[in-house]
């Protein structure tokens, strides 16, 4: 074979190669632009049930993976704990019914208008970021990968776009999802009203609730420590195992909570490295209502495996309880 031929073969290959990614580049293009009244999940939606991670990146970059692991949806980071049920629900309500309402072509100047710049973008400031939502198949194929932008309205009407697309959606349905690691943890962890306190065990000595309401006013701890326990906050969480693995020798402050049900919280406070760590055990006394056993049957799952970390704030109103002589 000549050169002049060997040369005409080459340009053939290019043209045909050029020609397949141009096609390629096409059907992307043109499967992009017409999805006007599609759902915006629309391959998840088709595969539900099937649904068995998720990968969401913010807008700082921040990256974190919900998988299903049985029945419930956990918390990779977060040693592996329940989801939000609240923050879950609404990710189904957006699976199941966001619709594209409207399609425009995009460019860099809209994406950054609309907070539709990819996170992962590091030259770009976090205000024209949006959030990265990837679905994966309980065998880890690519559902859906779209970012999210800004609320149209305020409210449940959002900017989107596919990852890899360059048009803009107006989408529909997007509810209160968030980039926000925390947005996904349950909390607060426990809400325990002083109506719901029939005594409290501090130091081995039971304060019943009328000597709690006496000697309140004048205790500056126990008004702490009651309203740490109307709603107790949760800064981090580690697995139970590993947390007495690397503080094998440290002593709780215990604390029970006995309600008029006669269900009781046992809660267990640890004080370490300037830490405050809480476990919690769910009991009941002898003559606690019929509802209680199914009430610790349904909840003692979200504690007994975990150690939580409170708040410097919280953590020392439950910790310095001693009442002394």
């Amino acid at each position: 074979m000549t050169k002049k031929y060997l040369i005409r073969a080459l340009i053939f290959v290019l043209i045909a190669t050029a020609a397949l990614l141009f096609s390629d580049w096409y059907k992307q293009y043109k499967k992009d632009a017409n999805v006007l009244g599609k759902y915006t999940f629309a391959e998840t939606r088709q595969n539900i049930r099937r649904m068995a991670h998720i990968r969401i990146s913010s807008a700082t970059n921040n990256t974190f993976n919900l998988r299903r692991q049985g029945e419930y949806w956990r918390f990779q980071e977060a040693a592996d704990y329940f989801v939000n049920p609240d923050s879950l629900a609404n990710l189904y309500n957006m699976i199941n019914n966001s619709v594209i309402m409207n399609v425009q072509p995009g460019d860099k100047k809209l994406f950054a208008d609309t907070g539709l710049v990819a996170p992962n973008v590091t030259k770009a400031d976090t205000k024209f970021k949006g959030t990265r939502i990837e679905i994966f198949d309980d065998e880890e194929l690519l559902l859906n990968d779209l970012i999210i932008g800004n609320s149209l309205d305020g409210g449940e009407y959002h900017y989107a776009r596919q990852t890899n697309g360059s048009y803009v959606y107006n989408v529909s349905q997007i509810g209160i999802f968030s980039g926000s690691p925390q947005s996904w943890i349950p909390y607060p962890l426990l809400k325990i009203k002083e109506n719901m306190i029939e005594a409290l065990v501090l130091d081995g000595r039971i304060l019943n609730r009328q000597l709690l309401h006496d000697i309140k006013p004048h205790l500056t701890f126990i008004k702490e420590l009651l309203d740490a326990l109307s709603f107790l906050r949760y800064d981090g969480i580690a697995k139970l195992s590993e947390f007495k693995q690397t503080f094998p020798d440290t002593q709780p402050q215990t604390i029970k909570v006995i309600t008029p049900l006669g269900l009781i919280y046992t809660l267990n406070v640890y004080h370490n490295d300037n830490t405050y760590w809480l476990t919690v055990r769910l009991q009941m006394d002898k003559i606690a209502r019929t509802e209680v056993a199914a009430f610790i049957g349904e909840n003692q799952k979200y504690f007994k495996d975990w150690v939580f970390q409170l708040s410097p704030e919280q953590g020392a109103a439950l910790y310095d309880t001693q009442i002394g002589e």
